[in-house]
């Protein structure tokens, strides 16, 4: 903004002769330098050039269509819907926490996931074996960090059962920083392996009295994801 105030397209050819009045040589130097209009046209066209070779492999990840994520929890669990912000009718996908799973000893457990990306009734989006790829997506939640993660479920074939043998498990063990009022943006990569074909984004939520001493999970608590991306990082040059 400074730039846009201070730094004027210039009018008078190449520069002045000289520095001006009390010395001043802003415009005399201006002839080295590009203005603002020039740095925001070249940021543009850089961000245009990146995603049309770096393209998001994933359809329907602001929510705001239909299909291409499932979820898998035990029954009555947990409540997931499709949700309209009031304040500004954006589109998320929510899940919020209903029950706790607890065992004889009445020791709580929490587990259940929403997974994005399919190829008709195909899982997983085509991808390339043994290449980085950058998850990002925006996120509101109240649950406490190690609570919620992101991985990547990769297949090794074209297959319309997700158990099927070649499924194997990727997991980001990054921790992001969020909370439950105002939209964060996360962004972690990952590394396909030898023999992957097909890969989708997974969002968990996991606890268990048992072994966490800091279960800290309360029913009603939630998250919401929106805009999820995955594109290939295109390697160094």
């Amino acid at each position: 903004r400074i730039l846009l105030a201070n730094d004027p397209v210039r009018k008078g050819g190449a520069g002045m002769d000289g520095p001006g009045a009390n010395g001043d040589v802003f415009m005399y130097y201006r002839s080295l330098r590009l203005n603002y209009y020039a740095v925001a046209a070249l940021l543009a066209a850089a961000g245009t050039v990146f995603a049309a070779e770096n393209p998001n492999l994933l359809t329907n990840g602001n929510f705001e269509g239909k299909g291409h994520y499932w979820t898998d929890f035990a029954r009555g669990t947990w409540k997931n819907s499709i949700i309209t912000e009031p304040e500004t009718s954006n589109k998320c996908y929510r899940m919020e926490l209903q029950k706790f799973l607890t065992n004889a000893k009445g020791t709580k457990r929490v587990g259940g996931f929403m997974a994005i990306g399919r190829t008709g009734n195909y899982f997983g989006v085509k991808v390339k074996p043994d290449t980085e790829y950058e998850i990002s997506f925006s996120l509101k939640s109240n649950f406490v960090p190690h609570a919620f993660s992101v991985s990547v479920t990769t297949w090794d074939t074209l297959t319309t059962n997700q158990w099927v043998k070649g499924r194997k498990q990727i997991r980001c063990p990054k921790r992001f920083t969020y909370n439950d009022k105002d939209w964060t943006t996360c962004r972690v990569t990952f590394r396909t392996g030898a023999n992957a074909q097909t890969a989708a984004v997974v969002f968990q939520v996991w606890g268990d009295e048992s072994q966490q001493s800091n279960f800290s999970i309360e029913l009603g608590q939630f998250y919401m994801v929106d805009n999820v991306e995955l594109r290939e990082v295109a390697p160094a040059k």
